[in-house]
């Protein structure tokens, strides 16, 4: 009997157990939808390929504006780059030749600095003579929204604004250009 008392009183206990647990849901509610679904999406780490690529607008180092958005119906590389990157410095007169073979085909090359002072960069992209615009991201947005936790990273960007590729780290001309064509192509 009193092993039959213990069933019982664990029965009970349970089932108080459940009673609470729904009144405290009940009282409390279940997360919204849309904020379950925002929180989850704030715990993505970066865009991945196949996504829309996150849009951005910033100012160029010429003093005009850029809005990613309005390359739309371009095949575009973001670079993320910074004057103390060594393999930044490696990989720029490959993006400047991509530039300068692939533009009138469509491509539009955009160097992010992230988070630098304006006139090292001016001093930098004139050493280097690079013609591609060059972004600012002095408040490194651009950098967080596309969650780079390193220089260089690169994405290549299809006409229909979607990722194609990541690179993370030092990338080649021979890289670029394979994922240049497939993006073109499509």
């Amino acid at each position: 009997m009193n092993d039959r008392v213990r069933r019982w009183a664990a029965w009970i206990g349970a089932f108080i157990c459940f009673v609470i647990a729904a009144a405290l849901i009940a009282s409390a509610g279940l997360p919204e939808r849309e904020r379950s679904l925002d929180a989850l999406a704030l715990q993505i780490p970066a865009p991945i390929p196949g996504a829309l690529a996150p849009s951005f607008e910033t100012q160029l180092l010429d003093g005009s504006q850029l809005a990613l958005d309005d390359l739309r119906g371009r095949t575009v590389i973001l670079n993320f780059w910074a004057t103390w990157c060594a393999p930044c410095e490696i990989e720029m007169p490959d993006l400047q030749a991509l530039n300068d073979v692939y533009a009138s085909q469509g491509l539009r090359v955009v160097g992010i600095n992230s988070g630098e002072d304006r006139a090292a960069i001016v001093t930098w992209t004139e050493r280097l003579q690079l013609s591609f615009d060059i972004a600012l991201d002095q408040d490194l947005s651009i950098t967080t929204l596309y969650g780079v936790n390193g220089q260089p990273t690169t994405f290549v960007i299809n006409a229909d604004g979607r990722i194609e590729r990541v690179f993370y780290g030092l990338t080649t001309r021979d890289q670029l250009e394979s994922e240049i064509a497939l993006a073109l192509a499509s």
